[in-house]
């Protein structure tokens, strides 16, 4: 949002019939800036940055939920953001009770990778076994008692896929493991194309995209990922959700895409 340009981006999005959207942590967030942004941005997200999270605070949940509802009031959907780690899931009551009072219409619960920064940081962030599990039931809960959907990353959801739900709930729940190159894709502001925003190497220059799309053998082979995975989850019954967990933790852990996700407590 520091960037002068930014609705004037959102209109030539819309002009070629794509949806732009914006993450933020809602700091520069005023009125003025909602209501040109009301008919533009297709969705506006603000992130919270809560104590024990991988970022400092750079807005206070004061500020951020503030934003939501500047947003909200402006009839601009809005969703909060948040990474889950070991310190702070016990503050999810707060931001799904104060999120729900601010006007979001959902929350989405992150998980924190081992990317950029995140590298030296993940081994104090990653929530533990015991709290995977627990996650689960209690976002439920949270959700059911607010009346304010969730929705899980895709890099989260193989955390909790071994909680016992039926496959259906899981499916119902969005709960799908990584969509690096299927459903997802990434142009890095060199117009280098990424699988994920989160992976190091590039397929190839924007310009190719329709064809590196359909054709690329790596994307492919992110695509087929559930029926290559080695081991245990070659005979698990839920590898076609999970796929094997996210990519990003194969890259940083130096194993292969065919291999699980390393940080995936499974039964």
């Amino acid at each position: 949002m520091l960037h002068p340009g930014l609705i004037h981006f959102g209109e030539k999005a819309r002009e070629l019939n794509l949806l732009p959207t914006l993450t933020t942590n809602g700091s520069l967030v005023d009125t003025s800036w909602a209501r040109a942004a009301r008919d533009i941005f297709a969705r506006v997200n603000v992130s919270l940055d809560l104590p024990g999270g991988p970022r400092d605070a750079r807005a206070t949940l004061e500020v951020t939920l503030r934003a939501v509802e500047v947003l909200a009031g402006a009839g601009i959907t809005t969703g909060i953001n948040i990474i889950i780690t070991a310190s702070n899931i016990h503050l999810l009551p707060r931001v799904f009770a104060e999120g729900r009072r601010a006007g979001a219409d959902s929350i989405l619960i992150l998980r924190p990778k081992p990317s950029g920064r995140g590298r030296k940081l993940h081994k104090f962030l990653h929530p533990p076994a015991s709290k995977q599990r627990e996650l689960l039931p209690m976002l439920l809960e949270l959700g059911n008692r607010y009346q304010l959907p969730f929705h899980l990353d895709c890099a989260l959801a193989p955390l909790m896929l071994n909680s016992g739900l039926p496959m259906k709930t899981l499916k119902l729940l969005g709960g799908y493991g990584c969509i690096a190159g299927q459903l997802l894709a990434t142009v890095d502001t060199s117009g280098l194309i990424h699988p994920c925003s989160h992976l190091d190497f590039t397929v190839g220059v924007v310009e190719d995209l329709p064809e590196l799309w359909k054709r690329n053998e790596l994307w492919k082979g992110f695509r087929d990922r559930a029926s290559i995975l080695k081991g245990k989850c070659s005979r698990c019954s839920v590898r076609e959700l999970c796929r094997g967990g996210c990519a990003v933790f194969n890259q940083h852990n130096n194993l292969g895409f065919d291999e699980p996700d390393p940080d995936i407590a499974c039964c």
